[in-house]
């Protein structure tokens, strides 16, 4: 049985990844040379890095959901380099009503 295996942030703006009880292990700047391929790593980002907003979007068709989210990162500022597409996110419907969905949105900061 493998342990957890979690990549959490350090002081120096790089990587720490931790298994277990075992503590730490190798460190790193990139996230990528710290959880090797990730397939079984779990990352943690401090809430202070991430910002959720709610929205509530006139359709029911969940297909048009991502852009429209996507749109709104942009215009509130959130997005990577102007790029709302390139914006670590994710959404969730929170309620559909009618003609009307209101979806929680998680944005990760750069």
């Amino acid at each position: 049985m493998s342990r957890l295996k979690i990549a959490l942030p350090d002081e120096n703006r790089g990587w720490t990844l931790r298994t277990g009880r075992a503590g730490a292990a190798p460190e790193g700047r990139e996230l990528a040379a710290v959880a090797g391929n990730g397939a079984d790593v779990l990352i943690g980002v401090p809430a202070s890095l991430c910002t959720t907003f709610a929205l509530k979007v006139p359709t029911t068709e969940a297909v048009l959901f991502p852009s429209l989210v996507q749109s709104q990162i942009e215009r509130r500022g959130l997005a990577h380099r102007g790029d709302g597409a390139a914006t670590p996110q994710q959404f969730f419907v929170i309620e559909q009503a009618g003609n009307e969905t209101w979806l929680s949105v998680d944005v990760l900061s750069e």
